[in-house]
């Protein structure tokens, strides 16, 4: 009986785990979240990470997922998940195929994790969020910047 109990909870853990990361969509064309964007007049975060990037994990568990399940962030705003050692081409926010290492390196993407903040055209619209660790204080992070990227994009029209 306690292994069925055990097995039980473990699905429903499962479960959860994979309703929170629906909240990080992993797209590989970008041209079509650009234009997603540009029709809602939001930022696009785009979450750089890699298969072997234990502090990305932390990030996204510890402090991203519970943001975005209650609903921390602004409505329309688009959260992308780009692993930069994907063997997958992208399709740009031009509409043109690129790797997702050099998609990465076009924006300056260092270290891991790092967010970029950009616009429905995929250009950069907030200064970046790299390597953060500071669970208790990211949401508060990542909204600022949201609102610093809306702004200059309002600016910007």
């Amino acid at each position: 009986m306690r292994y069925l109990i055990s097995l039980c909870l473990l699905g429903f853990s499962l479960n959860t785990l994979a309703e929170q990361h629906s909240f990080l969509e992993r797209q590989t064309d970008l041209q079509q979240v650009g234009q997603v964007a540009i029709e809602r007049q939001k930022p696009v975060m785009l979450f750089f990470n890699a298969n072997y990037c234990r502090p990305c994990e932390l990030l996204k568990q510890r402090a991203l997922f519970a943001q975005l399940r209650f609903n921390q962030f602004p409505q329309g705003v688009q959260f992308i998940e780009v692993f930069i050692d994907s063997q997958q081409a992208l399709i740009d926010f031009y509409g043109e195929p690129i790797s997702a290492e050099d998609f990465a390196l076009f924006y300056n993407v260092a270290e891991l994790p790092t967010q970029v903040f950009v616009n429905g055209e995929g250009q950069v619209v907030a200064p970046p969020i790299i390597n953060n660790g500071a669970y208790e204080f990211y949401g508060k992070l990542v909204n600022a910047r949201i609102e610093r990227a809306l702004s200059n994009m309002q600016q910007a029209e």
